[in-house]
């Protein structure tokens, strides 16, 4: 594993470090010069509008709708969300930061008013933002998922029920199809169109960065889930474009992409100037449904090592992550695991806490489910006890 730090932290080290002496003299307070002291030593680059407009992206305009707009004709709700507005200021250059972090969610519960809230565990060591991208499709998703988890945990008992029945034969038959079906038929639809949208923002993503909407300062990518996926398809456009230099780290967890591409993860390779990290859990079940049932392809990175190129690090956070709803929660955790400085501890708890209370409301639910489930059960014990009874006369 490389040693160099992942990310840019309170020391503002990274790839445009060189370029300091371009911006703002405001920008060394973090090292004890203030503006005046600065200005003298960078006489009349201090007070260049241009060159401080080309190291921090459209002449100090931020990251924000109206920048986006002509990258994302073809992908819904793109747009990049400033999690501490105070450091991405325009108003305040004093707070503009040397590197830029940016996190994708990969689905969205009915809970989630912003798709920031994952990422709030970042800190404001650097100019961290939430890529905001096809709400309604990764909000369709997340309620499919939890559907097919909670329908999949009263599956057990319902199966013991039927077996003790004279549906038992029919039931050894059927039960893998229909349960298959079943499953499909909830999450299908919601997975492959987020899928294909992922694609196409990842395609998005890639442009923006090649036209410098981050100015000319390193970026660390960080997805999970279809967050993750689409992270692939951006680092594959920028390495089609040769557009080098542009990111400094990359972080996958829990991604539906393939993990035995060699080309492609060289692509990926060559194009990220610090670290590659695919964090994956063996036992995600759900991930490894969805994602196989609907591309007919075993390998999955999400679900285990990436050992078909070197220089891509491989991080098992299985203990971390109990099931593929629980990234969301649990973002903070594994990017400690991973090394990654610039977290806001207090919120990184927090976050694992909400984690565990929704977990506890969803065996809630469970229960609630088996419940109705119960009249069903007797319905079929009764039609048994007839049976017998009619077969004895």
């Amino acid at each position: 594993m490389l040693s160099f730090p992942l990310g840019v932290g309170a020391d503002d080290r990274g790839l445009a470090a060189p370029l300091v002496a371009a911006g703002l003299g405001t920008l060394f307070g973090a090292i004890g010069l203030g503006g005046t002291i600065a200005a003298s030593y960078l006489g009349a680059l201090a007070s260049s509008s241009v060159l401080v407009g080309a190291l921090f992206g459209g002449y100090g305009a931020k990251m924000s709708s109206d920048m986006m707009s002509r990258y994302s004709a073809e992908v819904n709700d793109f747009n990049f969300v400033p999690l501490h507005p105070e450091s991405s200021s325009v108003e305040n250059p004093s707070e503009r930061r040397l590197s830029v972090r940016i996190g994708v969610t990969g689905w969205l519960s009915d809970t989630d008013s912003s798709p920031s809230t994952p990422w709030e565990i970042f800190d404001s060591s650097s100019d961290s933002y939430c890529l905001s991208w096809e709400l309604e499709a990764l909000r369709r998703l997340g309620g499919a998922l939890k559907q097919m988890v909670l329908q999949s945990a009263i599956g057990y008992a319902k199966k013991e029920v039927i077996r003790r029945t004279f549906f038992a034969g029919l039931w050894t038959a059927l039960a893998v199809p229909v349960g298959m079906l079943k499953f499909g038929k909830i999450v299908d639809n919601p997975w492959s169109i987020g899928m294909l949208r992922a694609k196409k923002a990842g395609e998005v993503l890639a442009s923006a960065l090649i036209n410098k909407a981050q100015g000319e300062r390193p970026v660390t990518l960080v997805g999970y889930s279809l967050g993750s996926r689409l992270l692939y398809y951006c680092l594959l456009s920028l390495a089609k474009q040769c557009a080098f230099g542009i990111v400094e780290n990359v972080i996958f967890m829990g991604s539906p992409i393939p993990a035995g591409r060699s080309a492609e993860w060289r692509a990926i390779r060559s194009v990220v100037s610090g670290r590659v990290v695919n964090c994956f859990a063996k036992d995600d079940w759900i991930l490894a449904f969805v994602y196989r049932s609907s591309s007919l392809e075993w390998g999955v990175a999400g679900l285990e090592k990436v050992v078909c190129v070197d220089g891509v690090e491989n991080v098992d956070v299985g203990g971390l992550v109990t099931g593929h709803l629980q990234y969301r929660f649990v973002v903070g955790e594994v990017l400690e695991r991973v090394g990654m400085g610039g977290l806001n501890e207090r919120v990184v708890e927090m976050r694992v806490k909400e984690g565990e209370e929704e977990e506890i409301e969803e065996e809630k639910e469970v229960e609630e489910l088996q419940k109705n489930e119960t009249g069903i059960s007797e319905k079929l014990e009764d039609i048994h006890l007839t049976q017998e009874t009619e077969t004895s006369v």
